[in-house]
């Protein structure tokens, strides 16, 4: 079952209010909202406001966008416990957060050791507060590829630390599939695009693609999420969020 949404950070532009307005004439189910422009983290009464008026709009709080990253350098007891506060106060049920600031590549023993050590902190922190944990699957950290990110989910081992997935578009369509198809016991929200190489294009030129994708996790509870669209257009918004439902309802 999947519910739809669209990440704010793909409107940086606008305010909260015009965001919500877009999403309700879209007719998607939620958003999940940025910690860089619309819910800065440590800001409390901004961040009630704004889970206040997504359901008001009768929009659901998908996840809260941080952008706290998990490294060998951090202390979440302190630093990650301003963005807990702020995602508990704006009712989102997940926080995006990155894991690591390195690719796989560039990371040794010691490092994955550290942030495992410091992702089991945080899954504790979060199992407090009710609200899980899913990582940005993302170029240049630790989620960069499946092999990896399962490394350092099976390391953490906790239920309340996931992860996000989104394709690389810099890979091919069956290598994406497959590392979807690793992380799929861990798996929270999807990021939905459809670019080339890094050049964006309308969600329905890659229906095909997409529908595959979902199929392969189409018996779990996901949130389907766009995050940019071409052109930064609120016209490709309207045309990838009705592609977003079709592909929610058919997969």
């Amino acid at each position: 079952m999947f519910s739809t949404g669209v990440t704010s950070v793909t409107f940086r532009k606008l305010d909260v209010s015009a965001v919500i307005q877009l999403a309700v004439e879209a007719e998607l189910d939620g958003i999940e909202w940025g910690g860089d422009i619309h819910v800065p983290p440590t800001d409390i009464e901004n961040a009630e406001k704004t889970g206040a008026a997504t359901r008001k709009a009768d929009l659901k709080v998908l996840s809260y966008g941080s952008y706290y990253t998990l490294s060998d350098s951090v202390n979440p007891r302190e630093d990650f416990m301003p963005i807990l506060e702020t995602a508990a106060a704006l009712g989102a049920p997940l926080i995006r957060v990155w894991c690591g600031n390195r690719s796989p590549d560039k990371a040794d023993h010691t490092y994955y050791d550290k942030v495992i050590e410091n992702g089991k902190i945080m899954g504790d922190m979060c199992a407090k507060k009710g609200i899980k944990t899913a990582f940005e699957y993302h170029r240049n950290s630790l989620t960069q590829d499946s092999e990896s990110a399962c490394r350092v989910l099976k390391g953490i081992d906790h239920p309340f630390v996931c992860t996000g997935w989104q394709p690389n578009p810099q890979i091919s369509h069956a290598d994406n599939l497959g590392g979807l198809q690793q992380i799929k016991p861990w798996l929270a929200n999807v990021h939905v695009f459809h670019w080339e190489a890094n050049e964006r294009f309308l969600l329905k030129e890659g229906f095909d693609a997409w529908s595959a994708y979902l199929n392969v996790i189409k018996d779990g509870n996901h949130a389907i999420i766009l995050e940019f669209v071409k052109n930064d257009s609120i016209e490709a918004f309207i045309q990838d969020a009705e592609t977003l439902i079709e592909l929610s309802v058919i997969s």
